[in-house]
């Protein structure tokens, strides 16, 4: 599990990354940075974590609290922001083209996906999901429900290791052990 969120973060074998396929092969709507689309972007690996990791829907949480789960706004887009602060993008599987494309491949069919930090991004909260009505920002953070207290903000790059440990923790009751 820990892998599947932040394999190139955890060990420097390069043979483990293929587990990021788990969070890097979603939806991606390749050289579209208009806010709408990287915020749909951002719920659909919140909500293959919700569902995949935690057995929670979490993405709904994009637009309001939910009426009977303890999942407020705050939390989702502070699980959004750690994907905000994640790059993806398809590395040429031959080095030649490569350096000739400038590091982005053309063909998705003779690529090969690669996840990796980028700047950390704690996002606003979007006030029904609308993009351009922002109200407070929310720090990278795991689910409050899952966590004793006040959970503490992520601070290591996007907060990926930090929520694969948060998921993956003992005191989590939600994963299987």
């Amino acid at each position: 599990m820990r892998l599947q969120l932040a394999a190139d973060l955890i060990d420097d074998d390069p043979a483990n990354d293929v587990a990021l396929g788990f969070i890097g092969l979603g939806p991606k709507y390749y050289r579209r940075n208009a806010p709408e689309v990287m915020a749909d972007e951002w719920e659909d690996r919140v909500d293959t974590v919700g569902r995949g990791l935690l057995g929670l829907t979490v993405a709904c949480a994009r637009c309001h609290d939910h009426k009977y789960d303890p999942i407020p706004t705050e939390d989702y887009y502070a699980l959004a922001g750690v994907f905000a602060g994640t790059q993806m993008f398809n590395r040429p599987m031959d080095a030649e083209r490569e350096t000739k494309n400038g590091g982005e491949a053309k063909n998705p069919d003779e690529s090969f996906h690669v996840v990796r930090d980028d700047k950390p991004t704690d996002l606003a909260v979007m006030i029904r999901g609308d993009v351009n009505n922002r109200g407070p920002v929310v720090p990278r953070r795991f689910l409050q429900v899952l966590c004793d207290g006040e959970p503490t903000p992520f601070q290591d790059g996007s907060g990926r290791r930090e929520l694969a440990e948060s998921i993956a923790s003992s005191d989590n009751p939600l994963t299987a052990r």
